[in-house]
């Protein structure tokens, strides 16, 4: 036997040594697929997370078609009982005693009830008519005496007492819906909401108050393919809940968070996912873990298994070649290599970097689609509300990463043929200059713009843009262009403008611009910029404004066009709902409906249009003796502080405020109250009137006026100063 000695300077490895090393390489090793695996599992909790979010806001896109469809089918109805002259007779008729011969004509008037509601397609929910003075209830074709006996005989809140149920129905003036409760009606018992729309009938009998309700199932609430584990909610603009279905668990957020919001939260507990369904209503959707990663939950458990037998299978690789006193590393690690190096698909690092780079392209993908939605929705707020604090709108731009931001603000809206399904925005070419466009889809068959104008020659840019991209819109496409404005919470009034040319007849090249309409044979003439200024009129008790503004509308209707009846018809109508509108608020209102209809009975337009002058002439009257003597000194206090501080470029809505102890919200309303007019409009104005002096009487340079009355640039002033006069400033000083 012979003993085998390591050659002269080299010794054989300890095998303690050997155990170490393969050890540190074994866990090592083990780091790899490990980390892979945690990579996987964290995009698959992502995706997961995404495609439920994106299930969910279908799901309540759904609900919010349906439920705004049915609120807005409810307002229209409630409507029909503003002039509606039965309903005014019953408004003021007696109690009914036992046997009383009159319950005949209750009877009747519950046929023409029904008749007036009508049916809402694929409707399954009531309605009641409930008078609160002579405790009268009417019901599809039928009739109650009392309310008491139709609360304890046909319906019953669970939650709720007869004193408590009165006061909730008759103590507001305001459309409401009342939380979901389990309510007994005669064709059974469902739980649903309560929709109440108050109608007040003011005249010198006093005061009668009556609701029209509806009531909507809770199921009509659940959206389609809604999990049975996950739970709904329906917030009211409070953030109080109004619906709970599904598991019904409690909200698992603040409320006050999600309010008139778009997007979703992710807690310990699940994934909520929330939007706004309806003006001042928001729903919510909760859908715990087991529900919300049901793919990731799946996968967990495959992972599991597959990282303990990559784990076993390396550690018996490790102890083998440590039990041969090898150190394998280097040829694992070339083995390894060998083998992604080349494979027959090609490259295996390839496919591995093309996939994490798919990977981020999908989430950058997703944020700019969840950037479209959000500005989407700006615009929609722009374009059909009036926006009371501009710095709110400025702010939200800039947390979009918009500048919104410019002298001035064009709209247009695009109405495509009905032959299109839907709305497709088109693809924005190379915008000229440095013109700059906001572009999104909005209701039905509409598409709006949002052009932002830095001077005077990019509006006529804007123009040009519009009828560039034209052709690229399916053929018979309209396009209806607004006039410029200066400040950005009154793109609603420009956007309005261009709604109101697509309702013009059509022209040529297919776009129509509002500032150069020309008057059609058959086309009414009562623009939205007229209706406010004659609600500002009567709110400020200028006669003259109101004879102006009649005047005009006179002339542009009889004079420059010819109605037909139905056209004159349909005049006279909207100007009696705007009489209905400025009666809001000015009391005493006396017999207005019976008046409203003895002037239908009378076959004379123009003498139609002076009687009802004469009506909004008696309403301004009414609300300058509203004025109480602390309004008085308010207004001339605000008038003081202009006078003061219009030559501020600095000044603002939300400082004068500040300076003032009010809100900038509660002070803007106060001051269009007082004054008539808009913050804006009247700063404008007191500037403008202080530069035509300047241009009459001083040689002053253009740009030393623009800053002496408060302007920060001369561009915006020349821009406010053509829109008023018409004319340039160095135009304006020429005339002299």
């Amino acid at each position: 036997m012979h003993l085998v000695r390591p050659p002269q300077g080299q010794k054989r490895p300890r095998p303690k040594r050997v155990f170490q090393i393969f050890l540190v390489s074994y866990l090592i090793l083990l780091l790899l697929p490990a980390g892979g695996m945690a990579v996987l599992y964290r995009q698959v909790m992502e995706t997961s997370e995404k495609n439920c979010a994106k299930d969910a806001s279908s799901m309540i896109a759904d609900v919010c078609a349906d439920l705004e469809a049915r609120l807005a089918w409810m307002d229209s109805t409630a409507s029909k009982f503003l002039l509606d002259s039965q309903v005014t007779g019953i408004a003021y008729a007696e109690a009914l005693q036992y046997a009383d011969p009159r319950v005949k004509i209750f009877t009747t008037f519950s046929k023409h009830l029904n008749n007036l509601i009508g049916i809402y397609p694929d409707s399954d929910y009531g309605y009641h008519f409930l008078f609160q003075d002579n405790e009268l209830v009417f019901h599809n074709t039928g009739m109650s005496q009392g309310l008491a006996f139709y609360f304890n005989s046909s319906l019953q809140y669970d939650s709720m007492d007869y004193d408590a149920w009165y006061a909730a129905v008759f103590g507001g003036n305001g459309k409401a819906i009342f939380p979901a409760d389990d309510i007994h009606l005669t064709a059974g018992r469902i739980r649903a909401l309560t929709y109440n729309y108050p109608i007040m009938r003011r005249s010198a009998q006093g005061n009668r108050k009556a609701v029209l309700q509806f009531y909507i199932p809770e199921s009509k609430l659940i959206p389609r393919n809604f999990n049975a584990q996950a739970s709904g909610f329906l917030l009211s603009a409070q953030g109080n809940v109004l619906s709970n279905f599904g598991a019904q668990q409690p909200l698992p957020v603040d409320a006050r968070e999600i309010l008139n919001k778009t997007g979703f939260i992710r807690t310990r507990a699940g994934l909520t996912v929330y939007d706004s369904v309806s003006s001042g209503l928001t729903m919510a959707l909760f859908f715990p873990n087991a529900v919300a990663f049901e793919d990731a939950i799946a996968l967990r458990s495959p992972l599991i298994i597959t990282f303990l037998f990559i784990a076993v299978a390396e550690g018996l690789l490790t102890w083998y070649f440590s039990r041969r006193n090898a150190r394998p590393i280097e040829g694992i690690a070339s083995n390894i290599g060998s083998m992604l190096n080349t494979t027959p698909k090609g490259n295996e690092w390839d496919y591995v970097h093309q996939g994490i780079m798919q990977i981020k392209q999908e989430r950058t993908d997703e944020k700019e689609r969840s950037r479209n939605a959000e500005i989407a929705l700006l615009l929609y707020r722009l374009a059909h509300y009036r926006v009371d604090s501009q710095q709110d709108i400025l702010r939200e731009g800039d947390r979009l990463g918009i500048n919104l931001r410019a002298d001035g603000y064009l709209a247009a809206v695009a109405l495509l043929p009905e032959t299109s399904i839907s709305a497709a925005v088109p693809e924005m070419r190379a915008l000229p200059g440095s013109l700059r466009v906001l572009c999104s889809k909005g209701s039905w068959r509409q598409i709006h713009f949002l052009y932002l104008l830095d001077d005077e020659e990019q509006e006529e840019a804007a123009i040009n843009h519009l009828q560039a991209i034209l052709p690229l819109l399916p053929q018979g496409t309209r396009i209806g262009v607004g006039q410029p404005c200066a400040a950005v919470n009154d793109v609603f009034l420009s956007y309005h403008q261009a709604v109101y040319c697509l309702q013009s007849e059509e022209t040529a090249d297919g776009l129509t611009r509002y500032d150069r309409m020309t008057p059609g044979e058959n086309s009414l003439c009562f623009p939205p910029e007229e209706q406010q200024q004659i609600l500002n009129a009567v709110r400020s008790g200028s006669e003259k404004s109101i004879e102006e503004a009649f005047d005009t509308l006179l002339k542009e209707n009889t004079v420059e066009r010819h109605l037909t009846a139905l056209l004159k018809h349909t005049l006279i109508a909207s100007v009696e709902a705007l009489l209905v509108t400025a009666a809001e608020g000015i009391a005493p209102q006396e017999s207005l409906s019976d008046y409203l209809h003895s002037i239908r009975r009378s076959d004379d337009f123009r003498e139609q249009l002076d009687v009802l002058k004469g009506e909004f002439i008696k309403l301004a009257k009414r609300s300058q003796a509203l004025y109480s003597n602390s309004d008085k000194r308010m207004k001339a206090e605000i008038l003081a502080y202009l006078n003061q501080h219009y030559s501020d470029a600095g000044l603002s809505v939300s400082a004068m405020a500040s300076d003032f102890g009010f809100s900038e919200s509660y002070f803007s309303v106060l001051f269009k109250e007082l004054m008539g007019e808009t913050y804006s409009a009247c700063l404008e104005r007191m500037r403008l009137n202080r530069a035509r002096e300047l241009l009459k009487t001083g040689s002053m340079s253009i740009e030393d006026i623009s800053s002496q009355v408060g302007y920060g640039n001369s561009t915006s002033f020349r821009r406010a100063f053509k829109r008023a006069e018409g004319l340039s400033p160095q135009q304006y000083r020429e005339q002299g």
